[in-house]
C-alpha cells in the first residue's frame, strides 16, 4: 500500500462550472511537499553522514552574516555547559554534605557553601541562557537572508531548459523550503 502519493479526483464527474473554468477535471499537484516526504526515505546513517556538511554550512553563513553575534553564541553556549558541570559538582558537595555523619544541624552548615555555589550557577547560567537567546535571535534572520539569497542566485543561474524538467522542479522545490530550514 502506498501511503504517499498524488491526489485524484474522487469520481468520475465533473460540474458544469468546472468544465467551463478549468476546461475539465480539476488536478491536485502535491509537488510542492516532495520535501516532506524526504525525511521518510532518509536513513538514520545517511542523516548522521550529512550532519557535519549542513552545520559546517550553517557556521559558515553565520560568520558571513554576523560574527559578533556567533562568537557570542558560542562563547554563551560553552559558559552553560561549563556551568552545568560545575552545578553538577557542587549539587553533588550538598548531597555528601546533608547524607554524611553529624548532627543534622552541622551537616546543614557544611552544606551551606555548596548551596550558594548552586544558587550562584544558577543565576550566571540564566544569564548566559539569556544572552545567547538574545543573540541567537539577531543571528538567526541574518542567516536565513544569506541562505535565501545564495539560492534565489543559484536558481537565476540555471538554464530554462533545466528548469522545465521534473526532477529540476523536484529539487527546486525541496531547496526553496530548505532555505528556511
Amino acid at each position: 500500500m502506498k501511503v504517499f502519493g498524488r491526489v485524484r479526483a474522487a469520481g468520475a464527474a465533473v460540474s458544469e462550472s468546472e468544465r467551463e473554468l478549468f476546461g475539465g477535471p480539476l488536478r491536485y499537484d502535491t509537488g510542492w511537499a516532495e520535501h516532506e516526504r524526504a525525511r521518510l526515505e532518509m536513513s538514520t546513517l545517511a542523516a548522521v553522514r550529512a550532519m557535519p556538511r549542513l552545520v559546517g554550512g550553517t557556521l559558515r553563513r553565520a560568520w558571513r552574516a554576523d560574527r559578533p553575534a556567533l562568537v557570542t553564541v558560542a562563547v554563551s553556549e560553552i559558559g552553560q555547559g561549563i556551568a552545568a558541570a560545575v552545578g553538577l559538582l557542587a549539587v553533588n558537595a550538598v548531597m555528601h554534605a546533608l547524607l554524611g555523619g553529624g548532627a543534622p544541624v552541622d551537616r546543614l552548615y557544611a552544606a551551606l557553601p555548596a548551596l550558594v555555589v548552586v544558587g550562584v550557577i544558577g543565576v550566571v547560567n540564566a544569564g548566559l541562557a539569556c544572552w545567547s537567546t538574545s543573540r541567537a535571535g539577531r543571528l538567526e534572520p541574518l542567516v536565513e537572508r544569506l541562505a535565501t539569497t545564495e539560492y534565489l542566485a543559484a536558481a537565476a543561474a540555471v538554464e530554462l531548459e533545466a528548469i522545465e524538467g521534473p526532477e529540476f522542479r523536484r529539487l527546486f522545490d525541496g531547496a526553496q523550503y530548505g532555505a528556511g530550514a
